[in-house]
């Protein structure tokens, strides 16, 4: 009976110490909507928002049958100009976005952020950190704006 009691006291401490390593060894993971957090900076980018008002009204301005050639070519050439810079626009937000991921993953030791618009299915709330990474990215933002003098 004393063998059995202690090989039942055996078996619990070394199950106890099996789960206090592996919860040591289970990875922080948290998630976001990029969308929403591209949304919410882009909005507020002044830059972003008159060209894409821009792109739209060249885009309307070109749907115009009635257009001549020459004035078709230089709306095209402008309306490309438009595109191209909104690429560059939009580089530099998702840029600094990953900045802000990177930096609070860090001080939060995170090990995965993921973005729950296309690869996650599910995930509980609670492990949501898109606002969280928004305003990081305001900070960020915040920090490397020019200072007036």
């Amino acid at each position: 009976m004393r063998a059995v009691l202690i090989a039942l006291c055996l078996l619990v401490v070394s199950c106890s110490t099996f789960n206090l390593k592996s919860e040591k060894n289970n990875p922080n993971i948290a998630y976001i909507n990029m969308r929403i957090v591209y949304s919410a900076i882009a909005l507020k980018d002044k830059d972003i928002t008159s060209t894409e008002l821009l792109k739209k009204d060249l885009t309307k301005q070109l749907s115009n049958k009635m257009l001549s050639v020459k004035k078709r070519a230089e709306l095209e050439r402008k309306h490309t100009l438009l595109k191209r810079k909104l690429i560059i626009l939009r580089k530099k937000v998702y840029n600094t976005i990953y900045v802000a991921i990177k930096a609070y993953a860090r001080e939060e030791n995170i090990d995965f952020i993921l973005h729950i618009g296309e690869q996650v299915i599910f995930a509980k709330k609670k492990y949501d950190v898109t606002d969280k990474i928004i305003e990081k990215v305001l900070i960020l933002q915040k920090r490397s704006a020019p200072k007036l003098r």
